[in-house]
């Protein structure tokens, strides 16, 4: 899968929003601002969090965490259990996971990004809403724990080497980890795959 990221990434790269990369680095540069309206606007905008339609009341929650640096010292089990408590929105109180991570990524730009993309790349189900609430949780941390080990294995053995230096010779991002630029990288693969880039053959498997 990764040879073909590869083999593709001038698509790959093509298919990337223009405002992708500054619109991060933006953030990351003014992360001391994250109380203020502006930030936040472009915090959701970026992070797609208008999707889930947040309440006041979570969207105060999420950013005071994101502005108390004492939080980076919790792990994501805890972030997540504690986004839990404050209702999302009008439907009541739901598992984020996806912006948890965001939420750890912003503490630590080595930390991976979870997101139902990602989690398709890898063939992973999400866990049943039945379930009971910690096991859920669990399962997603298990997977979390996964993404971190395995993007750490990409890097050592340069398995998108290729792609990681067309993203960086094309876009010249400031702030962008090799971390990020893989989850860029398959966000935005398996995002083509997803609009029909195969019957398009504008990917071919090899």
């Amino acid at each position: 899968m990764y040879a073909l990221i590869n083999a593709h990434v001038e698509i790959i790269l093509n298919s990337i929003d223009d405002n992708h990369v500054p619109q991060y680095d933006w953030l990351v540069a003014n992360l001391n601002a994250g109380g203020a309206p502006e930030f936040q606007r472009r915090y959701k905008n970026f992070w797609r969090m208008n999707v889930i339609r947040p309440s006041p009341n979570y969207s105060a929650a999420y950013f005071a965490l994101l502005n108390d640096q004492e939080q980076q010292h919790r792990n994501i089990t805890e972030l997540t259990n504690t986004l839990y408590q404050t209702p999302t929105n009008a439907n009541g109180n739901s598992v984020q996971f996806t912006f948890a991570t965001k939420l750890c990524h912003m503490f630590n730009r080595h930390s991976p990004i979870y997101d139902s993309m990602v989690a398709d790349f890898f063939f992973f189900q999400e866990p049943n809403k039945k379930e009971p609430l910690p096991a859920r949780i669990e399962n997603l941390v298990r997977f979390h724990a996964f993404l971190t080990t395995e993007y750490e294995r990409i890097l050592q053995n340069n398995l998108l080497d290729q792609a990681l230096e067309a993203f960086r010779q094309k876009f010249t991002p400031q702030s962008f980890t090799n971390e990020k630029i893989v989850d860029s990288l398959i966000w935005s693969y398996t995002s083509l795959l997803k609009r029909g880039a195969l019957p398009a053959r504008q990917v071919l498997y090899s």
